[in-house]
């Protein structure tokens, strides 16, 4: 028992439960675990480690693992800053490789759920920390090791911890009498629960639950429970080592009761605080496999999962098609027509389940229902769905490369990873080395985590400033190297830092949370938040204020007696910013530059502090836009019927009006076709660059206009005259001659331009001064003016093939 006390102040549970919950209740039900698929290269049974783990250099923190037919579900006990006890679950796929078996999920935390002490339920409300992974190693019998990687990069090396001494060896015993290993809970009151293991005849467990104040908390249990029952300590664990600080060792515990644990056999049993009446447990199968509860496990009422997307999750603001099902008290798969209602103002569904849309991050509930075919009788359930970032493939935007060294390429993979090429100016590759010690790469590398000890993961988005650089995470997070030139949204970095470093949030009391896209500019950063709010940071915030901010602030609107509402895309330019409403209007603020840039109607001889709406010629809104883009001193918009709009910057032709405007043009004009024909239209995408711009036709073919110094406008031997092109000219195919064709999404660079086909293929051409091009080797070419496949990371015989392409929801960025 001392040995338990000192060594591991255990963890808390409610895992998915918090994320799980059921029925009529309101409470969570467990969706987003649950789709009894096995993973591909997991063999079901060959992995049987599923227990406690810890590390005994750094007692304190605990893990508690168990996998069930190809599906993981993590619990993680530690501690607030202040030392609170604290707990984060996350579920997920396994995976297995030449190193052993690697689970991956999305750490969440949870709040103002129902305490241990409490008849009175309470659904809680979770929040994605950041992206977590498990790699087992040494796994047999019930022993193994685990590197354990947690959100902001910090590894944690772990192994099974024995409950007794010679635990493991005895690990599982079954009886009749007691729990088989693994995770409880109660499915009519979700959001708490029990994580449970035996080894001979001894229980550990730990219990998720809340404070009085709405605050996770947890608490052990131990003893021999040969008999079916115990009565022990509630024991409560204080002053520990956080999820990212530094190593604290927590104080000896206190008990907050005596706490009753009895069951009847391996799968439900019963659970009691001190003068509480004491509440059912069942086990908590989400992967619908446990060795000894099966799909033939008894549940208190049916259970609804989404098989489709496979993972639970939903894209932020973007409709996605669905397939649900409803499984009775059983477990037994309901074949009848299903009815879905949002039980969430913040997800839309369709009556008959087959289309969804997320308006926010985290946690959010249907209600399914359905009839037992046979009985006639009416199923009712609750469905737990996990509101996530949209995937962005490129971050490559017009300020990758304006300071002069070259230019530079941020993706997002499929499967969460990245890749980076291109100038490390100010460390912008985030690969833990200054420009001095690293100038470029030529070839796609992963970007490195905060320790710069291995790759950053979990990334859904990724973006380019002058001299900084940022990656958005899945579930919200967002962290920023390179420069401080006000961009970092931290006060601790005084130079440069070359691996990401976690924005913090507006009160500096926490990292910044729920934003679903962002994109910094020259020395100005903007964030979109879930709520549809925005936050800005660095010069020209639009707040109201005209000084530099070293922490995001709310964005205000126009009239500055309020902030600024129902946004669905933001785009950063040098000095200024854009905000994309939800009612197709745009609204710009920062540094007008002389140039028109804020596309007020005027040239403004000071920076605007509020926001106001881009306007036409005639003074009239610019209205019913789909899509913003900003590059350096410029802007384009996509309206709805697939015309395209730009203002600001006109000196080599970024407006595609045909002619050149040294001063600018400060209002909306509409772009002109391929010399001059009329207006471009038909188009579904466009792509500020620095000083030119794509657009994608809904054919999948592509245009190009502006500066053409390098070859960025793709026109292959056509090169236009003066180097650059004042109407649009369509860009060649691989082999120099044709059009290029089959293109799914388009970005543009300061002077390169990226394609990604349909096929996976990603494309590149224009200045290749420091290797953005991604064609390995020594560089020896200074540009190319036909698009070129990117080198893949196994070197020069393969390219980077970005596939599936089903991981980004939304190639075409359309936010409206």
């Amino acid at each position: 028992m001392t040995c338990l006390r000192n060594a591991f102040a255990l963890l808390a549970m409610v895992l998915f439960i918090a994320a799980c919950g059921g029925g009529d209740s309101g409470g969570n039900g467990p969706a987003r675990t649950s789709t009894g698929q096995t993973a591909a290269g997991f063999v079901p049974g060959a992995f049987s480690a599923n227990g406690w783990y810890w590390d005994p250099e750094q007692a304190g923190t605990g893990y508690m693992f168990e996998a069930q037919a190809g599906k993981g579900f993590l619990g993680v006990f530690s501690y607030d800053e202040q030392g609170r006890p604290v707990w984060y679950v996350a579920n997920g796929t396994i995976s297995q490789s030449t190193e052993g078996y690697t689970f991956s999920g999305v750490l969440q935390s949870y709040r103002n759920g129902q305490p241990a002490d409490s008849a009175i339920y309470s659904s809680p409300v979770a929040t994605d920390v950041g992206p977590v992974s498990v790699l087992f190693t040494a796994v047999t019998g019930h022993t193994a090791k685990a590197r354990i990687t947690l959100p902001g990069g910090r590894v944690v090396s772990a192994e099974r911890f024995p409950i007794v001494p010679g635990g493991l060896a005895q690990a599982p015993t079954v009886d009749n009498n007691l729990p088989e290993t693994g995770w409880f809970w109660n499915p009519s009151q979700g959001g708490r629960g029990w994580a449970i293991e035996v080894q001979g005849n001894t229980v550990f467990m730990a219990m998720f639950h809340y404070n009085p104040d709405g605050s996770p908390t947890w608490n052990i249990v131990t003893g021999d429970m040969s008999g079916g029952q115990i009565t022990a300590d509630f024991l409560h664990y204080t002053g520990g080592q956080s999820l990212t600080g530094v190593y604290k060792a927590p104080q000896n515990p206190t008990s907050s009761y005596e706490y009753a644990l009895n069951f009847a056999n391996a799968c439900s049993g019963g659970a009691a605080p001190q003068g509480v009446a004491g509440e059912q447990l069942q086990r908590f199968l989400f992967g619908f496999k446990s060795p000894l509860c099966g799909q033939g496990v008894t549940y208190n009422q049916p259970m609804a999962t989404l098989q489709s997307p496979g993972d639970g999750k939903l894209p932020w603001n973007v409709a996605i098609a669905t397939r649900v099902d409803l499984r009775d008290a059983t477990g037994q798969l309901v074949s009848a027509p299903l009815i879905c209602t949002a039980l969430d103002e913040m997800i839309t569904v369709a009556s008959d389940c087959s289309n969804m849309t997320a308006k926010r991050l985290g946690a959010l509930r249907v209600r399914v229902e359905g009839v037992l075919p046979g009985s006639g009788a009416k199923l009712l359930a609750t469905l737990q769905i996990q509101g996530t970032v949209p995937r962005s493939w490129s971050g490559v935007r017009g300020m990758a490369g304006a300071t002069g060294n070259g230019g530079f390429n941020l993706l997002a993979l499929p499967d969460g990873a990245t890749a980076a090429w291109g100038s490390n100016e100010s460390g912008l590759l985030a690969q833990n080395r200054s420009y001095a010690g690293l100038a470029a790469l030529n070839a796609p590398q992963p970007v490195l985590n905060t320790a710069g000890d291995a790759a950053l993961r979990g990334v859904a988005q990724l973006g380019t400033g002058e001299s900084t650089a940022f990656a958005l995470a899945e579930s919200g997070s967002l962290w920023a190297w390179g420069r401080n030139n006000g961009t970092l949204g931290r006060d601790d970095v005084l130079d440069n830092t070359f691996t990401p470093r976690s924005v913090r949030n507006p009160a500096n009391d926490n990292d910044l949370g729920g934003v679903v896209q962002a994109e910094m500019g020259g020395g100005n950063a903007v964030a979109l938040l879930h709520d549809g709010t925005v936050l800005s940071w660095g010069s020209w915030t639009g707040s109201g204020s005209t000084g530099a901010k070293v922490f995001p602030v709310q964005v205000k609107n126009p009239a500055g007696n309020d902030i600024l509402r129902n946004i669905v895309a933001v785009s950063a330019g040098n000095t200024f910013a854009l905000a994309l409403g939800g009612d197709g209007r745009v609204y710009a603020w920062g540094s007008d530059g002389n140039a028109g840039r804020l596309g007020a109607g005027a040239r403004l001889g000071v920076p605007s502090a509020l926001p106001n709406t881009v306007k036409k010629a005639d003074g009239s809104e610019l209205g019913r836009i789909v899509a913003i883009s900003s590059g350096w001193g410029y802007s384009l918009a996509l309206a709805d019927d697939g015309i395209v709009w730009g203002w600001g910057d006109n000196s080599v032709g970024q407006l595609a009006q045909g002619k050149y405007d040294a001063n600018g043009v400060p209002y909306a004009v509409q772009l002109k076709a391929v010399n001059g024909q009329g207006t471009l239209n038909d188009i579904a995408m466009v792509a500020a660059g620095g000083s030119h711009a794509l657009a994608l036709s809904r054919q999948g073919t592509v245009y190009a206009w502006g500066s053409a110094t390098k070859g960025q406008l793709g026109d292959g031997i056509r090169r236009p005259a003066g180097n650059s092109a004042a109407f649009p000219l369509a860009v060649v195919s691989e082999v120099g001659s044709g059009q290029l064709a089959d293109v799914v999404s388009v970005a543009a660079g300061y002077g390169h331009s990226l394609a990604l086909k349909r096929n996976g293929t990603v494309l590149a051409w224009g200045n290749n001064l420091a290797g953005e091009l991604g064609q390995g080797g020594v560089k020896k070419i200074d540009y190319l003016t036909v698009p070129t496949p990117v080198i893949g990371r196994d070197g020069p015989t393969q390219s980077l093939i970005l596939a599936p392409l089903s991981a980004y929801p939304n190639l075409l960025r359309r936010a409206r």
